[in-house]
């Protein structure tokens, strides 16, 4: 699961966790550090919420199949990730396309690996779940400013207690994704024309979002940067972007050569790998040109001559 990105100052803001090891059976607690340890939140149930879905299935589905049919629909997400386990306690994680209301019909979106073709009594051929559950972070959790702050919560699955942690940064402009479809279709339509095709329209969102998540982490890695300014060499705090779009070009070129790697050709004049990287490292190169940055430790006063910072209290 990718590292949370909070905004500042916003109530009502969640962190979703997953257990791996099946459904809570009570609820868990979860508390909240800053990356120095200092505790922010301390730990506490008073804001975890189980998601709601635990139910089984009433019909046989063998391996292979798209659908599953449910006891109850209620609280399911599209695109959620929920946990079946069969009659021989196998266990398969499953994404959630679209589900019939009436007759409580579930479409997944990849076939089932495993068969849940075994009536373990009363037409319940196997559990279906969610382990998902969310934390509602506390004014203290997003009030300042601050990279990788790590939420530790506490579970309990058939009586053992686990731990599972997740970093999340408190910001201002969240780094979402640029490559959305239209404005694709306005730079590069060979590109976006892979969305058409249902199947590869799916893969083509994966690709999407691996590009994005490649140009994230180089955003990311500029923050332990030590640069120099002023005849000095100090740590300088995250990159702060105003506008994400500034990004979309070097999305675009990191997408370009996602697809290159998978063997997709979408460009006519086909270029080669090591084209495409230079195009990302050129066009990354261009857009951090447009990040501001702040030195926390400097004086803030202002010599005779010198040029004046741009001051700006926020991280990305």
């Amino acid at each position: 699961m990718d590292r949370a990105e909070i905004i500042k100052d916003q109530s009502g803001q969640t962190l979703t966790f997953i257990a791996r090891e099946g459904r809570p059976s009570a609820t868990p607690t979860v508390g909240i550090k800053d990356k120095g340890g200092t505790i922010l939140s301390a730990a506490a149930d008073t804001n975890v919420a189980i998601k709601t879905t635990d139910t089984t299935l009433t019909a046989a589905a063998a391996i292979g199949d798209e659908t599953v049919t449910l006891d109850a629909v209620t609280g399911l997400e599209l695109g959620g990730s929920y946990r079946m386990v069969n009659a021989i306690n196998q266990v398969e994680w499953i994404s959630v396309k679209g589900w019939d209301t009436s007759s409580k019909v579930v479409t997944l979106r990849s076939p089932l690996m495993y068969s849940f073709a075994t009536d373990r009594g009363g037409s319940d051929y196997g559990d279906f779940q969610s382990t998902e559950f969310t934390y509602t972070l506390q004014t203290a959790d997003y009030d300042t400013l601050r990279e990788l702050n790590v939420a530790t919560a506490t579970y309990t699955v058939d009586n053992v207690v686990h731990r599972i942690r997740r970093a999340f940064d408190c910001v201002i402009t969240p780094l979402d994704n640029p490559l959305t479809v239209s404005r694709m279709y306005q730079r590069w339509p060979d590109l976006a024309r892979q969305e058409h095709d249902e199947r590869r329209g799916e893969d083509y969102l994966g690709q999407r979002e691996d590009a994005w998540s490649t140009i994230k982490r180089r955003i990311r890695q500029q923050s332990t940067e030590t640069r120099e300014r002023w005849g000095k060499r100090k740590k300088w705090r995250p990159a702060m972007i105003v506008d994400i779009s500034d990004f979309f070009e070097a999305a675009m070129a990191q997408l370009r050569l996602v697809l290159h790697l998978e063997g997709i050709a979408v460009d006519r004049d086909r270029p080669t790998r090591e084209q495409l990287l230079d195009a990302v490292s050129e066009e990354l190169t261009l857009a951090m040109k447009t990040v501001s940055w702040l030195d926390l430790t400097e004086d803030e006063s202002i010599s005779e001559g010198e040029e004046v910072r741009l001051e700006l209290d926020l991280v990305r």
